[in-house]
């Protein structure tokens, strides 16, 4: 494994958003297998920006791994409509 840092301006801008991705069936010289970044979020917050199939990166929101599950969007649609703050922690379980 070969670990790269790089400043935040380059790894939201030319890194994700002019590389390339090595295709799911086998990583690629020159294109990277993963990118990462951490961050923190608020208590029982939105972070449909992380995974929902509307939320991909650079146009839409925060999902970098362009991840898209339709049962998980029909979840987080759920827990956004439900005020219950317990109801809402089951339905995020």
């Amino acid at each position: 494994m070969d670990i790269q840092n790089y400043p935040v301006s380059q790894f939201f801008g030319p890194f994700l958003t002019d590389g390339e991705a090595s295709p799911p069936t086998g990583a690629v010289a020159g294109r990277f297998d993963i990118a990462e970044i951490g961050q923190g979020g608020g208590f029982d917050g939105d972070d449909s920006y992380l995974l929902a199939c509307t939320s991909t990166f650079p146009a839409n929101g925060n999902n970098f791994g362009s991840y898209c599950n339709p049962q998980v969007d029909a979840l987080y649609q759920q827990e956004l409509a439900t005020p219950d703050p317990g109801l809402r922690q089951m339905i995020f379980d």
